[in-house]
C-alpha cells in the first residue's frame, strides 16, 4: 500500500486484526464513514461482539472476503506521520486553551444581544426564502448566515455568544463577523445542513414542460432545512491551517451550544496559525531578497571575472600574434639571406632594380613590418577596408 492505495486484500487484514475504532482514524475517517468504504468495496466487518469473544480466548472463524470482477486498488486518505502528529498537537493546544476560558453560555433571549446580532435581526424580517427553504441573506446583514426562519434565532443567539465571549477577551469584532485576534481577522459563518425529502405533487397541476398531464399524484425529491446547525471558520480551509479544526455541527448527542468554548479556541488557535504563516511568508521574502541580492552579485562578480579573462585572453592572442609575426619576420630574412647567398655563389650579382631585387627589396618590407621591434610604415595591408554591405543602397526612383 502507498500513501493513497490499499487492496481489498490489504483492507481486509486490517479490518480483522485492529478494531474499526482505531483503525478510521488511521485513514482519517470517522467509524461510521470507515464501515462506509467497506461496505462500498465489499468488505466484510467482524460482527458485534466479535473483539470480546477474542479477548476472552474464543476462537472465530472470519467471514470470507467475497470475490468481486474489479479487484482494483482502493483510494483512500492516509495522513503521513508528520500530518498526524500536527493534527495531535493543535488538538491538545486547543483543549489546553479551552480549559483556561470561562464557561460561555447562550442567552435565552436576544435583548440585549450584541448590536451586529441586532442589526442582521432586524434586516432578516423581510427575507425571502430559497427553493430550499433556507433564507436569502438579505442586504444590511452583518452576519455570514445561510439558515431557515426557525433556526435564525437559535443562530442569532449563538452568534451573540460567541461575539461577546471574543470581546471579552479583548479582540475586536465587526462586520462579518471578522475578529481581529493580533492584528489578523478570522471569520465566522452558520450554515444549516439541508436534506432531500419526497413530496407529492399534483402532475395535473404542475408540468415542467407546461402541458397538463392528467395522472395520478406523484412523488418528487426536493431538499429541506434539517435543522443542524453548522459554526465554520473559512481560513481554517487553507493550506496552513493543517490540523485546525474547520467547523463545529450539531450532533445526534450534542448541540453547537455546547461547543461555544471549544470554537472560540479553535478560532484562537487559527489565528495563531495565521499570524506563524504570514511570518513566515515575511521570512520567506526577505530569505528570497537576501537570496536574489546574493545572486545579483555573484552575478557581477562573474561578468567581471568574464570581462577581465576576456581582456587576458586579448592580451594572450596579441602575445602570440607577435610571436608568430617575429617567426615569420625571422624566416623572411633568412630566405632573403639564403636568396642572395644562391646567388653570390654563382658569381651573380642581384640587380637593385631587377624583378628579384625588387622582389627582395619588398620581402625586406615586410619582415620589417611584422617585426615587433620595428616600428615600420603601414602598408596597404595595414588598412581597414569596409565591405560594401556596409554602405547603404541607392535605389533610382
Amino acid at each position: 500500500m502507498d500513501g493513497n492505495t490499499i487492496t481489498r486484500e490489504e483492507l481486509y487484514e486490517e479490518v480483522w486484526s485492529t478494531p474499526v475504532s482505531r483503525l478510521a482514524p488511521r485513514y482519517n475517517l470517522s467509524d461510521v464513514g470507515f464501515a462506509k468504504l467497506c461496505r462500498r468495496c465489499n468488505i466484510p466487518l467482524p460482527p458485534r461482539g466479535h473483539w470480546a469473544k477474542l479477548e476472552a480466548g474464543q476462537k472465530i472463524d472470519r467471514t470470507p472476503l467475497p470475490k468481486v470482477e474489479d479487484e482494483g486498488e482502493i483510494r483512500v486518505h492516509v495522513p503521513d506521520p508528520a500530518e498526524a502528529a500536527m493534527k495531535e498537537k493543535a488538538r491538545m493546544e486547543v483543549e489546553a486553551r479551552e480549559a483556561q476560558l470561562p464557561k460561555i453560555e447562550v442567552a435565552e433571549t436576544l435583548r440585549g444581544c450584541h448590536q451586529l446580532v441586532s442589526t442582521t435581526n432586524d434586516a432578516f424580517q423581510g427575507a425571502r426564502k430559497r427553493d430550499d427553504g433556507l433564507l436569502h441573506s438579505p442586504e444590511g446583514s452583518q452576519l455570514s448566515l445561510l439558515v431557515s426562519r426557525e433556526q435564525l434565532r437559535r443562530s442569532l443567539l449563538v452568534m451573540s455568544a460567541l461575539l461577546k465571549a471574543f470581546e471579552s477577551l479583548g479582540h475586536k469584532v465587526s462586520a462579518g463577523p471578522k475578529i481581529e485576534i493580533n492584528g489578523h481577522s478570522v471569520t465566522l459563518s452558520i450554515r444549516e445542513a439541508t436534506v432531500k425529502v419526497e413530496e407529492e405533487f399534483d402532475v395535473s397541476k404542475e408540468s415542467i414542460e407546461g402541458r397538463y398531464d392528467f395522472f395520478s399524484e406523484r412523488k418528487r425529491k426536493k431538499q429541506v432545512p434539517s435543522g443542524m446547525l453548522t459554526v465554520a471558520v473559512p481560513e481554517a480551509e487553507a493550506y496552513w491551517a493543517s490540523g485546525c479544526r474547520r467547523q463545529w455541527k450539531d450532533t445526534k448527542t450534542q448541540q453547537i451550544e455546547n461547543c461555544l468554548n471549544s470554537i472560540v479556541a479553535g478560532v484562537l488557535a487559527i489565528a495563531e496559525k495565521k499570524l506563524e504563516h504570514e511570518l513566515k511568508e515575511k521570512q520567506e521574502a526577505i530569505r528570497k531578497a537576501e537570496d536574489a541580492k546574493l545572486q545579483r552579485q555573484q552575478a557581477a562578480e562573474r561578468a567581471k571575472k568574464r570581462e577581465e579573462q576576456k581582456q587576458e585572453q586579448q592580451k594572450l592572442q596579441g602575445l602570440l600574434a607577435q610571436a608568430s609575426d617575429l617567426k615569420h619576420s625571422r624566416e623572411i630574412r633568412e630566405f632573403i639571406i639564403y636568396v642572395r647567398q644562391a646567388h653570390e655563389s654563382q658569381g651573380t650579382r642581384i640587380d637593385v632594380d631587377s624583378e628579384l631585387g625588387k622582389y627582395l627589396a619588398w620581402a625586406e618590407l615586410q619582415a620589417d613590418r611584422l617585426d615587433p621591434a620595428i616600428n615600420s610604415p603601414k602598408t596597404i595591408l595595414d588598412e581597414v577596408i569596409p565591405d560594401e554591405s556596409s554602405f547603404p543602397s541607392y535605389r533610382r526612383w
